[in-house]
């Protein structure tokens, strides 16, 4: 399992050494992304989303977690269950770290 954390990709169009090689990592590494998504307002979902359609071009499985789905209304992390599969606590993603074979 390889965790890549590089929000800033999120606020300019151009990527920095390390969000390339975040970028690179993802293409080359894991079959398996778990893109997490924060609907708290951090940063715009829209930005998020994009980012989100990048990792699902590199042809792997991503999984979506949503990230603070406690502090989140019960419908809205629903929606986002139904759009996009997504998984909403640490027990859904042991779950599927679990039956995955890496």
């Amino acid at each position: 399992v390889q965790l890549i954390d590089t929000p800033g990709a999120l606020n300019r169009k151009k990527l920095n050494q390390y969000e390339l090689t975040a970028k690179i990592a993802l293409e080359n590494c894991s079959p398996l992304i778990i893109f997490v998504l924060d609907l708290t307002g951090s940063y715009p979902v829209d930005k998020q989303l994009e980012l989100y359609k990048a990792a699902k071009a590199t042809k792997k499985d991503v999984a979506v977690y949503l990230s603070k789905a406690d502090m989140l209304p019960e419908e809205i992390v629903n929606e986002y269950k139904k759009k996009y599969g997504a998984l909403s606590s640490a027990e859904e993603v042991r779950i599927l770290l679990d039956s995955y074979a890496f």
